[in-house]
């Protein structure tokens, strides 16, 4: 199969996030077609798309006719089947690849491609019933995390064990499968790289973004960030050493933590675009979305350069008040509106990016505006 494509070639965009909107607006301002497949016939992508097909991610059917109308074909999510895009490949170019997206949604293979490249990860053990995790928890030391091993997005399996008192609240969960369970980390601050693999095997990064979460929801991304010259160094170099090993093309994220001590411990693998991803929209050179498609078109990388620091923060309700109030009295904020872009963030309708010339005056700005509750700050 082909491994490069021209303007007026056709991108085939599938899978149920965000980004499928964004990225079918850019590869069409790039020259290129597109087609997109969605389950839902309201999808934002579809009327962005030149063709669009409606249908399950079984409906080979369907997969087959979307296939046969590109000549190359992305996952803009994690949250699509590998057996669906197994189908697809017979019909249509997929630069991505399937193997490191199985790795990236597979906690043992995850962890096994970081212990085999000498990657600090989070300590676990693999667990079928309670005894084991007994055993575990006693090995690992309190508090633990008990983990399904399939990431399945919108409806992760994690609980959270203290002490060996509230072992029972994984009694029934463990009675389902295969689980992992590891360290619990607390007090820990949460860092990314975003890069892009090229056809050549040459890894373009952007700068570091700091995340930060309230139950597992994204609240806010930040960049830059100040850290220790040598964890930089770190972070940067692991990326590039992952991208080494993996066989994909395309945007790609590490996730790291770093530890109150200074630890730089590998979070997770994420084979795609992401939601925090998005800030450099607003902040350098090339988008994510246009570094992505360069990558799986077979064109050079871009040169990331970053312009200014910025602050992403998501938002839910495009009726509330102070929403409102924002968009029309901020001109360094930038809104972006998801519509119905898909059913991974279905409780998320968009995000600003407010941009500045340093990132504490940003967060002073969104903190006087109570835009983000004292509770999600904290």
């Amino acid at each position: 199969m082909a491994t490069q494509f021209y303007p007026g070639q056709t991108l085939g965009i599938i899978g149920e996030g965000i980004n499928g909107p964004i990225l079918a607006q850019t590869a069409r301002r790039m020259g290129f077609r597109v087609a997109a497949y969605s389950s839902d016939v309201e999808a934002e992508v579809l009327h962005v798309a030149d063709l669009r097909f409606v249908g399950a991610n079984d409906n080979w059917e369907e997969l087959r006719s979307f296939a046969e109308s590109c000549d190359f074909v992305t996952y803009e999510s994690q949250n699509i089947s590998t057996q669906t895009l197994e189908y697809i490949k017979q019909y249509a170019d997929l630069p991505q690849g399937i193997n490191t997206l199985e790795i990236s949604m597979d906690r043992l293979m995850e962890r096994t491609l970081f212990e085999d490249l000498n990657i600090n990860c989070l300590p676990y053990m693999t667990v079928v019933d309670l005894t084991d995790v007994v055993n575990a928890a006693a090995s690992l030391g309190y508090p633990v995390v008990l983990k399904s091993i399939p990431k399945v997005t919108g409806i992760e399996k994690e609980v959270i064990v203290e002490n060996e008192a509230s072992i029972g609240k994984v009694a029934e969960m463990i009675d389902t499968g295969t689980f992992i369970i590891e360290s619990w980390l607390s007090n820990v601050r949460e860092y990314s790289v975003v890069a892009a693999r090229a056809l050549d095997g040459k890894i373009s990064t952007y700068p570091i973004i700091e995340n930060f979460y309230t139950g597992g929801k994204l609240i806010k991304t930040v960049t830059p960030v100040k850290l220790p010259d040598e964890i930089e160094f770190e972070m940067y170099r692991i990326t590039e050493r992952i991208g080494e090993n993996i066989n994909y093309r395309g945007l790609f994220q590490l996730d790291f933590y770093v530890t109150a001590t200074g630890n730089l411990i590998v979070k997770r693998l994420v084979a795609t675009l992401s939601q925090a991803s998005a800030i450099f929209d607003q902040v350098t050179n090339v988008s994510v979305y246009e570094q992505h498609i360069r990558a799986i078109a077979g064109l050079p990388l871009s040169v990331v350069t970053a312009a200014w620091p910025a602050v992403l923060v998501p938002f839910s309700d495009i009726d509330d008040t102070k929403l409102r109030t924002q968009w029309l009295i901020k001109d360094n904020w930038h809104f972006s509106f998801y519509h119905n872009a898909g059913q991974l963030l279905h409780d998320v309708s968009g995000h600003f990016v407010a941009t500045g010339t340093d990132v504490q005056s940003l967060l002073d700005q969104i903190d006087a505006t109570k835009f983000i509750s004292n509770d999600d700050t904290a």
